[in-house]
């Protein structure tokens, strides 16, 4: 979906409860809201038809990488996810993430290099982002 909409998908971790991604723009007509629009259309659909409820909320939260901001910092942030909410004890436990550009092993080895360089969430981070969604169902209906 990702490379359909302009974007090149850098890394991801699927969590019970919500998605956590890296995504790049590959030209000027690459939208966000588009790509989060349908993702969640498309895997929101299906989902609702065969579980009979909502996958996803209406919003999305989004935060553009800053030039000070790493992204091997953010990726083991996301890594970590699991680990943080008591799903695992090592992010190699824990099947549902990976990246495009490194293999697991290197992003293993990359925390273990560098375990106190992980990304901290700026204030307003879990702020929903809703411009051009208006709270629309995501065609999950």
């Amino acid at each position: 979906i990702a490379h359909e909409n302009g974007f090149k998908q850098i890394a991801y971790v699927f969590m019970p409860d919500h998605v956590h991604l890296i995504v790049r723009g590959l030209n000027e007509t690459s939208d966000l809201r588009v790509l989060a629009h349908r993702a969640k259309q498309r895997t929101g659909f299906d989902y609702k038809r065969e579980h009979g409820k909502r996958l996803w909320q209406p919003s999305f939260y989004d935060h553009v990488l800053r030039a000070d901001e790493e992204e091997a910092s953010i990726i083991r942030y996301m890594a970590l996810n699991p680990v943080a909410a008591g799903m695992v004890k090592d992010p190699a436990d824990y099947p549902y993430w990976g990246t495009s550009d490194w293999t697991r092993e290197e992003v293993l080895e990359d925390l273990r290099a560098h375990p106190g360089d992980v990304w901290t969430p700026p204030p307003g981070y879990m702020e929903a982002s809703t411009e051009g969604i208006g709270g629309q169902d995501e065609g999950q209906d």
